[in-house]
């Protein structure tokens, strides 16, 4: 996945699927779930490797950096038309990371070698991230070196990269400030079926900063915006219970890194979210982007769906030091 945290590019060792690594975040997986969901995995033993001075330093941001990158390989990248040689890091801990990581941060090596091979005219890249949603879906690209033009569709907006890059301990270069965040629910629970239920979570009187990551696919909000979600559901459809973790799922579905989940409501449950940024940037997540039937993978690590359930996009647990990350969810609308 792009990742605005790292410098270098980050693969997934074949031992992160390995035996005694198949229980991730509390949750069992069978090895084809586990290669399945990490994008598939490097043998190392079939790539020539290399040496891992000079990592650390280069990517200074990656937490767990010194303690669980003990190898590394050279290795040829092959992104479309593009191909640059350079020395991609290995995990092998499954707790590292889920999948692996394409580095696009500031210092990124891939840039700098197409950018020196005459590959790309300079050291930026353009992201339409498509839509995972079951009603539309789109398919994405990634650009080096500049940006797709046809998936322009509208204004452009500027924001300048953040100095310093810290948003609550949390690396984010791409920062924005969130000065509006609003719910609406269209269900035929309400008193007057034709007027939505709207719930406002953010104004200019609580507005806050945000990170922009490409790497997460759903937002992550502080926890009083899950909790003041969570209530807005179950005092609308009725619903007393709190959201279903993902070792309740039936089945064996293994959806690493959930949203909030709940039981498909019996009755209609249409939410969507309006963002407003500085600048005057309005943002709106139609209702069939902001909830989908609960989507992973089986035994066999082939994608599937359990319409028995509905997940919201929001991250199941709350931003880490409550630091608001705008993830696909968000990319996908702009």
């Amino acid at each position: 996945v792009p990742s605005t945290v790292v410098n270098s590019t980050f693969l997934a060792s074949s031992e992160v699927c390995g035996d005694g690594q198949l229980s991730v975040h509390g949750l069992q997986w069978s090895r084809e779930q586990c290669r399945s969901r990490r994008g598939g995995v490097i043998d190392k033993h079939r790539v020539p490797s290399a040496a891992i001075d000079g990592l650390a330093e280069l990517n200074p941001e990656w937490g767990a950096l010194d303690n669980n990158i003990t190898e590394a390989v050279n290795a040829t990248l092959q992104l479309g038309r593009h191909s640059v040689a350079t020395v991609a890091a290995l995990f092998s801990d499954g707790n590292v990371s889920i999948t692996s990581h394409l580095g696009l941060a500031a210092g990124s090596t891939l840039l700098h070698g197409l950018k020196e091979s005459g590959q790309i005219a300079s050291k930026s890249w353009g992201l339409n991230s498509g839509s995972r949603g079951v009603t539309s879906p789109r398919s994405g690209s990634l650009v080096l070196g500049g940006f797709d033009e046809a998936s322009v569709a509208g204004p452009f907006y500027e924001y300048d990269v953040r100095s310093p890059d810290k948003l609550e301990n949390r690396y984010c270069p791409l920062q924005v400030l969130v000065t509006g965040l609003a719910i609406t629910v269209n269900t035929n629970k309400n008193v007057n079926a034709t007027k939505p239920v709207s719930k406002v979570f953010v104004s200019n009187a609580n507005k806050w900063m945000a990170c922009i990551e490409p790497y997460d696919n759903l937002f992550r909000m502080p926890g009083p915006i899950l909790d003041q979600f969570r209530t807005l559901f179950q005092e609308t459809t009725g619903f007393s219970g709190g959201h279903v973790r993902p070792s309740e799922y039936h089945n064996g579905l293994l959806n690493i890194e959930a949203g909030m989940v709940f039981p498909t409501p019996p009755e209609q449950f249409n939410a969507s979210l309006r963002l407003t940024l500085n600048y005057n940037l309005t943002v709106d997540i139609p209702w069939h982007e902001f909830q989908q039937p609960l989507r992973g993978l089986d035994a066999t690590g082939k994608p599937a769906v359990d319409t028995n359930y509905t997940e919201y996009q929001l991250f199941e647990i709350p931003a880490e030091g409550d630091a608001p990350v705008l993830g696909k969810a968000f990319l996908s609308q702009v």
